[in-house]
């Protein structure tokens, strides 16, 4: 067991991290900022431990440069660059010539991952040497590590609506799943707070602490890439989650020491991954950082390779709606480059304002979380998550008889599933065409929310309705709503139980046009035992309709 203890922590606890060598998935990680280790200059240097390393107050372009060797000659594909011919139409920073060329083929370049904070590039800075700082210290990175060619969207993107701009934002996919390395600014809020360790001058970092104790030498080790992402002000940002997601390898800069985080391990400037037979710094079997799809799940059986679009779409739009930005207009272009590859890897189908129709239109089951009050995005449709402020997430999978469920459901099926069939232009909003089942109910609240049949003397008791992940079912007006069916769930929760029927509902309100219904929640309709059996289910059911959704 390696267990490296703080004793520097801020609130005067001791905190630790621990790791089973024998066993890399079993890993600890409470609150630190720093660590004390064995320095590896002790002698004994065999032993299976993770020793700590010095480290100057620059970061060392030789040991980014060992750190890049190890993953080129010893991991596997999903460490691979890969190169795409649509890259020819993106431009490059050439950092020696300092100016901006046309991407050469089979171009080996850096891209730059960092928040602008309201700080642009003027005009003829890249040629003054006047840049922000991060960008200006991103060019020395790349140099120093022999890359001639460096990608930064406030650069090489058009700064106004074009067609050049579309036609890159469409591809942010290429930008950074193709890149050599992209250089991620952790540290500052803006594009002029630098990569700590760059410069001597400015932006120190912190000095190592070491101490030698009976001839054994100690030394401070800093907090590991994890928790600096998870407290970090990039980590809370929309643009940087798929820029982070979609690049195999980064090289990640915080307020302490530099890391190299890839697909396959993780190095740090404290840490001597080079006594690590036990593999402690590899990422747990099955897991990964980014985002790498075998071509195997593209190839596979429709049922497998949705699963797999199941999982990693829904964690996806989770993270996403969880993040900020400056602009509501870039809702949808913050997230175009994950959907993209997305597409090409498990979703062939494609999107439509960030939902996955055309092979899952139970995508329209997402939800505000309980904890939110969530504020409408005009500019987008109010069916997609794109169309709201505030998180968003599926608390089922999408996938809801072979997926896990909130309780175990015996003999499930679904039906009902609504038909998506195009989205057409209708005016300030995009009109969203579907077909399938609508209702109309009264809630009572009684003192929950139940529906009932419309207009029925002393009211028929359709079920219990629950609103998103809503933690009492009391959250819904009273008075008559409409509502459009999403998909039917029969399952029994017992092996010899009754079947039940779960209706997934989207509430509407009417729109700005006659015949056309906007979004106002998700519900799901608990429908009483018994009332599946009546006349009266398979009316209120009606026939399948053709309904319009803005």
């Amino acid at each position: 067991m390696a267990v490296y203890f703080n004793v520097e922590d801020q609130d005067n606890a001791i905190s630790l991290h621990t790791k089973h060598l024998g066993m890399p998935s079993t890993s600890q990680l409470f609150r630190t900022q720093r660590f004390i280790g064995l320095s590896n200059t002790n002698p004994n240097r065999s032993r299976p431990a993770l020793p700590g390393r010095k480290r100057g107050a620059r970061v060392d372009p030789a040991l980014i440069l060992q750190w890049l060797r190890i993953c080129e000659t010893e991991h596997t594909v999903q460490c691979t660059r890969m190169w795409s011919d649509r890259l020819l139409s993106s431009r490059m920073i050439d950092v020696k010539a300092r100016k901006i060329v046309t991407c050469p083929s089979q171009c080996r370049y850096v891209a730059l991952s960092y928040m602008w904070g309201g700080v642009s590039p003027q005009p003829g800075a890249l040629e003054a040497g006047t840049l922000p700082r991060t960008i200006e210290d991103a060019i020395t990175v790349t140099k120093a590590i022999g890359v001639d060619y460096l990608w930064v969207d406030a650069l090489c993107i058009d700064q106004f609506a074009s067609d050049q701009q579309r036609q890159q934002l469409a591809m942010m996919d290429l930008l950074y799943s193709c890149a050599y390395i992209t250089i991620v600014a952790l540290h500052g809020d803006n594009a002029d707070s630098g990569l700590c360790g760059v410069r001597d001058d400015e932006s120190p970092r912190p000095s190592q602490a070491c101490e030698v104790i009976d001839g054994t030498e100690l030394v401070s080790i800093f907090a590991l890439a994890e928790l600096e992402l998870m407290t970090s002000q990039y980590n809370t940002r929309a643009w940087t989650l798929q820029e982070f997601l979609l690049s195999p390898r980064r090289l990640v800069f915080g307020k302490n020491q530099a890391h190299l985080l890839c697909n396959t391990a993780q190095y740090t400037e404290t840490i001597d991954e080079t006594v690590d037979p036990a593999k402690v710094l590899a990422p747990p079997e099955g897991t990964q950082t980014g985002f790498y799809f075998p071509s195997s799940h593209a190839d596979a059986a429709p049922a497998s390779r949705l699963a797999v679009a199941d999982f990693h779409y829904r964690q996806l739009v989770d993270a996403y709606t969880n993040r900020k930005m400056t602009n509501s207009s870039d809702s949808l272009n913050a997230v175009l480059g994950a959907l993209e590859y997305l597409r090409k890897a498990v979703l062939p189908g494609g999107f439509v304002f960030g939902l996955p129709l055309a092979e899952l239109p139970q995508s329209l089951r997402w939800i505000h979380h309980r904890s939110v009050q969530a504020r409408r995005r005009l500019a987008f449709p109010s069916w997609s998550f794109v169309g709201w402020e505030g998180p968003a997430l599926y608390n089922e999978t999408l996938d809801l008889v072979h997926g896990e469920g909130e309780v175990r459901r015996y003999d499930a099926k679904t039906d009902l599933v609504v038909e998506y069939l195009g989205v057409a232009d209708g005016g300030h909003h995009h009109t969203l065409r579907l077909r399938g089942n609508t209702l109309r109910l009264e809630i009572r609240n009684q003192p929950f929310n139940d529906g009932y049949v419309v207009g029925s003397d002393g009211g028929i008791l359709v079920g219990m309705l629950h609103e998103g992940n809503a933690l009492h079912k009391n959250t819904l007006p009273e008075g008559v709503f409409d509502f459009l069916v999403v998909e039917r769930l029969t399952y029994r929760a017992a092996p010899e139980g009754r079947v039940r029927h779960a209706l997934y509902l989207l509430m509407l309100d009417p729109g700005h046009e006659k015949g056309v219904w906007e979004r106002r929640s998700m519900v799901r309709l608990f429908v009483e035992p018994g009332f599946e059996t009546s006349p009266e289910y398979g009316s209120l059911l009606g026939q399948r309709i053709d309904v319009k959704l803005e």
